[in-house]
């Protein structure tokens, strides 16, 4: 009994190093942030929180994404919204995976606020929203229509395969 059990270990050991490490575009090149068209795809407020929905439309080669985007908010001015971000989504996936972005394919990230302020300071309408995509050093800038009331600190979702229309 011993034997057929080493035995098995073996034969799944040996079948693990033929698979592939990766079917899921390890060996496709990163997306980057001058091939994705970013977009505000509708927003929502609901027990004093707004979320925002922005998309990441790739119009370049079929390519790969994980991570967190930077995000920066705008005013009116183009000025930057100084803001304390935490990575990670008030709703739906907490943790990366691995994004595989066709031409043409879409992906989203939620971005949640606050709708009003502790400390009673005024808030800063957001105008513009500024993403820079995971692993990437350039920024992508897009009008946004529909920004969480008061963005003094936001929570930031990680990139998630599809488009999520909120609104």
């Amino acid at each position: 009994m011993r034997r057929l059990g080493v035995g098995l270990v073996c034969a799944c050991a040996a079948a693990a190093a033929v698979a592939p490490v990766d079917a899921g575009g390890g060996d496709l090149p990163r997306c980057h942030t001058a091939q994705l068209r970013l977009r505000d795809d509708g927003g929502q407020g609901a027990a004093g929180t707004g979320i925002l929905s922005l998309s990441l439309r790739n119009a370049g080669r079929r390519c790969r994404t994980q991570g967190f985007p930077g995000v920066r908010f705008l005013d009116a001015h183009r000025r930057t919204i100084t803001v304390r971000q935490v990575r990670g989504a008030a709703t739906g996936p907490r943790r990366p995976r691995r994004v595989v972005l066709r031409h043409g394919a879409y992906a989203h990230v939620i971005v949640s606020a606050p709708n009003a302020t502790a400390d009673g300071r005024p808030c800063r309408r957001a105008r513009y929203v500024r993403v820079i995509a995971p692993d990437e050093t350039t920024a992508r800038t897009a009008r946004v229509r529909h920004a969480p009331g008061c963005v003094r600190v936001i929570r930031i979702s990680p990139v998630v395969q599809g488009r999520d229309r909120i609104g």
